[in-house]
């Protein structure tokens, strides 16, 4: 069961007492949150792709905010109208299925990144900023509701939306 008042009083507790923005990423979100997401939106995009979101991030969305203040720069919410592309989504996911990409100027660029183009079956979540990611998995039997963490490849984060948005919001309040 998501906490929508705890979540709420921590938030606008934040509001007030870090008017200079201090804790990563709330220069953006500013500790808002969007308002919650319409239910039948949500029933038409998991209609569409065929899958269930996770229960916290849609419960989340539903009763809390549709995206905003959160982790790293704030979390994304869910935006879908019919005839969106989703295919992306409707592919489950396989943390197997990267690939390398070699930089073509190896002396402004080290190492090697990731092709974001073949990420499927998961939803951006948050930007972590310097090419860090992460997507919540909502396509996959084995890992449906986890968070992965990308980065130049899929690192398991092992954690759920709520999970580490309470991590988040526990801590910034800690640190306020």
């Amino acid at each position: 069961m998501i906490p929508v008042e705890e979540i709420k009083e921590k938030l606008a507790y934040l509001r007030r007492k870090d008017k200079n923005y201090t804790i990563f990423g709330a220069e953006g979100h500013k500790y808002e949150l969007e308002p919650v997401a319409d239910e039948q939106m949500v029933i038409d995009f998991e209609t569409a792709v065929g899958c269930r979101l996770p229960e916290d991030y849609r419960e989340f969305i539903l009763k809390v905010g549709n995206g905003g203040a959160g982790p790293e720069y704030g979390f994304s919410g869910l935006y879908y109208e019919k005839g969106d592309d989703i295919e992306q989504y409707k592919i489950p996911y396989n943390p197997n299925n990267f690939e390398w990409v070699l930089p073509s100027d190896t002396e402004a660029k080290q190492g090697i990144e990731y092709d974001f183009d073949l990420i499927t079956g998961a939803m951006f979540m948050y930007d972590g900023g310097c090419g860090i990611s992460t997507y919540l998995i909502i396509n996959s039997i084995e890992y449906h509701g986890e968070l992965v963490v990308f980065g130049y490849c899929p690192i398991f984060y092992g954690g759920h939306f709520l999970k580490e948005y309470m991590y988040w919001l526990n801590n910034a309040v800690k640190r306020c």
